[in-house]
């Protein structure tokens, strides 16, 4: 048997058998970062968890202690663990731990969602290297500073990634829409896929979208106006549900998240803000951001009309403010 996924594209994998990871994001990018920094940690080291934004610096300094308070102080603490998957003596996976104490295994993830699969392979991996009984699961989720725990035994653990591993490996197995399609590397071109998206097409009565993989400029025309009409429809029936939730509506596989808002000094409070700051004038003003927009209402407020204050503000900060690199889009063009 051969298999080039990671654990990590186990949860996917389950529910869509062809999927295959995109290139980094953003997101996975930060994810990195944050696994080092607490991997860093772990060596004594902070120079990488001080270079983090403060909302995930404190997240990973949260999944760090969280760690500390649940193992025996002494004990060998592994991070960033090369762990191997085996199945009928062969290594069939292969992945990364973030942190594994003897049988418990810690994994930091940002959003809450599902990651059994991932765990599972992991847990298999250790108890297949040591012979443990079961592995303590221990999922600790940053954004919120939340954490769940349990356990997992060998048998279970098979039962979740071997049938995934079969799936994967059969030739057969039909590829299926779910939420991991955006990830994925063939996202665009996935006929799948894009069945699903000619349906909203023949709802609007709109003309299906061909092969973008062969696709001629009238082709892609005809995509761009699809994807014009899905996004609106996909949003529609974000706001939709999203208000049927709030309503009591209990959609299954679904459950209303907060996500909390960036952190800002109040602009009254600015000069006090300053002052306990402790640095210097140059290096909090190089901190700071200032809004054209806020600055032309804060004269408007002086009773000048919009446009007096827009000329005002041109006038009196001429060679000081500076148009951002311009930003290419497609637009419609207008018959």
């Amino acid at each position: 048997m051969t298999f080039q996924a990671r654990p990590s594209a186990l949860p996917a994998l389950a529910k869509s058998p062809r999927y295959e990871p995109g290139p980094p994001t953003a997101a996975t990018e930060a994810g990195t970062d944050r696994h080092l920094a607490l991997s860093e940690m772990f060596l004594g080291k902070t120079a990488l968890v001080s270079m983090l934004p403060d909302v995930e610096r404190e997240a990973v300094e949260w999944a760090y202690a969280y760690v500390h308070a649940r193992i025996i102080m002494g004990s060998q603490i592994q991070s960033e663990l090369p762990v191997d998957i085996l199945r009928d003596g062969k290594v069939v996976l292969q992945g990364t731990a973030d942190v594994v104490v003897g049988n418990q295994l810690f994994d930091l993830k940002w959003v809450e969602r599902n990651y059994a699969e991932q765990m599972a392979a992991y847990a298999l991996g250790l108890i297949q290297a040591h012979g443990f009984g079961e592995i303590v699961v221990h999922l600790m989720f940053g954004e919120k500073r939340i954490a769940s725990r349990y356990t997992i035994t060998r048998e279970q653990a098979e039962a979740i990634v071997y049938p995934i591993l079969d799936a994967v490996n059969d030739p057969t197995t039909k590829c299926r829409i779910s939420d991991y399609c955006g990830w994925c590397k063939h996202s665009t071109y996935c006929k799948v896929r894009l069945a699903e998206i000619n349906k909203v097409a023949d709802g609007y009565e709109m003309v299906q979208v061909d092969d973008l993989s062969v696709a001629s400029p009238e082709s892609l025309a005809k995509a761009l106006n699809l994807a014009t009409v899905a996004a609106k429809w996909a949003e529609e029936v974000k706001e939709y549900c999203t208000l049927a939730v709030k309503e009591g509506v209990d959609i299954p596989g679904y459950s209303l998240k907060s996500r909390a808002g960036s952190r800002e000094i109040a602009p009254e409070q600015i000069n006090e803000a300053f002052g306990r700051s402790g640095l210097s004038s140059e290096a909090f003003i190089g901190a700071c951001k200032l809004s054209i927009p806020k600055l032309i209402e804060a004269m408007q407020a002086q009773g000048l009309t919009r446009k007096d204050a827009e000329n005002r503000i041109d006038e009196r900060l001429a060679g000081l403010i500076r148009h951002r690199p311009a930003s290419t889009y497609l637009a419609k063009d207008r018959a």
